[in-house]
């Protein structure tokens, strides 16, 4: 026969108390009981009872007659394994229902990270924006830049570390300095006639595994670069930038 502890524990797992689950327990071994008798066979603390019977009373398990002392009486076992059965298939429906909404809130906010487009400004922040996406480079690197980019020394030291490491390095430029000092160490340098100072363009662009794009401007005597990655708008954007650069894919 089972214990009176095992019982009680597998009618937790339905949402009873402890203290519910074992004055409901104990009710079934009796029939029916008042407070002290069912103290008595359930381990439970006499002054807990109450509390207990009155809960079970309003799931509808226990039945109450008013007597003195009062007398506790629980439903029939199969209808009240119908009940928590019902009871457990609400409650999983619920927490379902809560779940797919906490993931779609996760997955809404996912979607606009997506489209994140961020802005940096300041010397230090562009270069340690772009130190960082050549470090995370793993395949190819493609690079726009003149001689004068005030990002010339940090680009080339960290271009030629990349290229030993076994990515694919391209450089585009105007500068036959830029390609001179590049192409000892590039997979690809095209050097390109200059397009005219009026045409408004970059200082720098990088293309990193063809998922991220920062393109670096002066603005107002100030460092700028706008990056992103993994977005729709950073593939609307490599692809202009390819079509700037007329660069080979």
């Amino acid at each position: 026969m089972p214990t009176q502890s095992e019982t009680a524990e597998l009618l937790e797992w339905f949402g009873l108390s402890s203290y519910e689950a074992s004055v409901f327990v104990a009710l079934q071994r009796l029939g029916r009981g008042t407070a002290k008798e069912i103290a008595s066979l359930s381990g439970v603390p006499r002054s807990q009872i109450y509390g207990a019977a009155d809960s079970l009373q309003e799931q509808g398990l226990v039945e109450v007659q008013q007597s003195n002392p009062r007398t506790y009486r629980p439903i029939a076992v199969d209808e009240a394994i119908d009940q928590l059965k019902q009871r457990y298939e609400r409650r999983t429906a619920d927490a379902e229902r809560q779940l797919k909404q906490i993931q779609n809130e996760r997955r809404s906010r996912e979607d606009e990270q997506k489209e994140d487009v961020w802005t940096v400004s300041g010397a230090a922040a562009v270069r340690s924006r772009i130190a960082r996406i050549i470090s995370d480079t793993e395949e190819r690197l493609v690079v726009g830049i003149d001689e004068n980019s005030p990002l010339f020394e940090q680009l080339e030291a960290q271009l030629e570390e990349k290229s030993e490491e076994g990515v694919e390095i391209v450089v585009v430029t105007e500068s036959e300095v830029v390609a001179n000092r590049f192409e000892p160490f590039a997979t690809l340098v095209e050097q390109r006639e200059p397009i005219g100072a009026d045409v408004p363009r970059p200082q720098h662009v990088l293309i990193a595994d063809d998922e991220t794009i920062l393109l670096g401007v002066q603005a107002n005597e100030e460092e700028t670069a706008i990056w992103s990655s993994g977005t729709n708008f950073a593939k609307v954007l490599i692809q202009l930038a390819r079509s700037g650069m007329d660069q080979p894919s």
